[in-house]
C-alpha cells in the first residue's frame, strides 16, 4: 500500500535533490554573510507564501479550480522550507542565536541516518509489524514520542560525531560516490562541532 506513495513522491524528491545541488554550487551557501539580506528577504516571502497556499488549501481556495488547486497544495510545503531554511542561514550568523543554533548541527552531519533511524523506529511503532499503534495513540503521546525521539537523536548524533567524522549512512553514502572507502574515525575524540 505504500509503494503509490512513494512513486507518487519521488518526482518531488529527485527535484528536491537537484534544487540542492543547483544552491551548493551556486556558491550562495559558501558566504551567507554575503548573501544575508537577500536570503532574509526571500525568507520573509517564501514563509509568507508557503503559509498563505497552506491555509488556502485547508479552506478549499482552490475548490474550483481542483488541479491548479493539488499543484499550489503540494508546492506550498517546499516554498515554506525555503523559506524556513533561508530564515535559519540568517539566524545562525547573529551572535546569540548562531550559537544556540549550533546544537542542532550534529543532527544535520547525520540527517540521512537519523532520517532512516526515525523511519524504522516510527515504523515499527505505528504500523502492524510492530506494536501498530496508527490511529491509537493521542496526539500528545504521540507528540511527546516525536519530541523524545528527537532529543535522543540529538544526543546520539552529538555523541557519534565526538569519534567518527560521518554517520553511518553518510559515511556509506560518500564512499559509494567517491568510489574508495572513506576515513570514518577521527584521529582523537572531540567535542562536536
Amino acid at each position: 500500500m505504500i509503494l503509490p506513495i512513494h512513486a507518487f513522491v519521488f518526482p518531488r524528491t529527485l527535484a528536491l535533490f537537484l534544487l540542492g545541488v543547483c544552491i551548493w554550487r551556486s556558491g550562495l551557501l559558501h558566504n551567507l554573510r554575503l548573501h544575508r539580506r537577500g536570503l532574509l528577504l526571500f525568507g520573509l516571502i517564501a514563509t509568507f507564501f508557503g503559509i498563505s497556499l497552506t491555509l488556502a488549501a485547508a479552506m478549499n481556495v482552490f475548490s474550483n479550480t481542483p488541479t491548479f488547486g493539488a499543484y499550489m497544495s503540494n508546492l506550498a510545503p517546499t516554498v515554506q522550507a525555503l523559506g524556513y531554511a533561508s530564515l535559519i542561514a540568517v539566524a545562525i550568523q547573529l551572535p546569540y542565536l548562531g550559537s544556540v543554533l549550533k546544537i542542532f548541527a550534529p543532527l544535520g552531519r547525520m540527517a540521512f541516518t537519523n532520517y532512516i533511524v526515525q523511519s524504522l523506529v516510527f515504523g515499527w511503532i505505528f504500523f502492524g509489524y510492530g506494536l501498530g499503534q496508527f490511529g491509537r495513540m493521542t496526539v500528545t503521546a504521540a507528540l511527546l514520542l516525536g519530541v523524545s525521539v528527537y532529543i535522543m537523536q540529538l544526543i546520539g548524533s552529538a555523541l557519534w560525531l565526538r569519534w567518527f567524522r560521518f554517520g553511518p549512512l553518510e559515511w556509506l553514502w560518500r564512499s559509494l560516490m567517491y568510489g574508495h572507502t572513506q576515513v570514518m574515525w577521527k584521529s582523537k575524540p572531540q567535542v562536536a562541532e
